[in-house]
């Protein structure tokens, strides 16, 4: 459960800091049209991931030792990954 939490918290700020350069960018004209777009994704993303976030540590308040599925904890892991990726090389690169 610890995992999940960690992955949603470096995930949620990582979507701040993504929203962060994407309002950044709009100094630029030409950057401004897919802006309102890549905005809103962003901005969905931050919530599941801050909600993903929430889910996680009230299970981990009620519940010291709680167990979640492997399947659930690779998936979570894997799909932060690949979004920190996403993030990283397509927002910030």
């Amino acid at each position: 459960m610890k995992t999940i939490l960690t992955a949603a918290k470096i995930c949620s700020a990582a979507s701040a800091l993504a929203l962060l350069a994407l309002s950044a960018m709009t100094v630029a004209p030409q950057a401004q049209g897919g802006f309102d777009f890549a905005a809103a994704v962003v901005v969905i993303l931050l919530m599941g991931w801050a909600a993903l976030g929430f889910w996680a540590r009230a299970k981990l308040r009620a519940d010291k030792e709680a167990a979640v599925s492997p399947r659930l904890k690779n998936g979570v892991v894997v799909g932060a990954s690949v979004y920190l990726a996403v993030i990283f090389l397509g927002v910030l690169g």
